[in-house]
């Protein structure tokens, strides 16, 4: 395992309103590392699927 790794305290599920809220609350503070996953849209544009 690299050293490197971020270890987050809290994982937010959908950023929505109250989500992004959340987060910026909870990463006010400089000890905590916070991850905030969203969905996104579709990914019908072919670009997307190029390497």
């Amino acid at each position: 395992m690299s050293s490197d790794q971020i270890h987050p305290d809290y994982i937010i599920i959908g950023g929505g309103s109250a989500g992004c809220v959340l987060a910026a609350r909870l990463s006010a503070n400089p000890h905590c590392h916070v991850v905030l996953l969203e969905a996104g849209g579709e990914d019908l544009n072919p670009l997307i699927h190029i390497p």
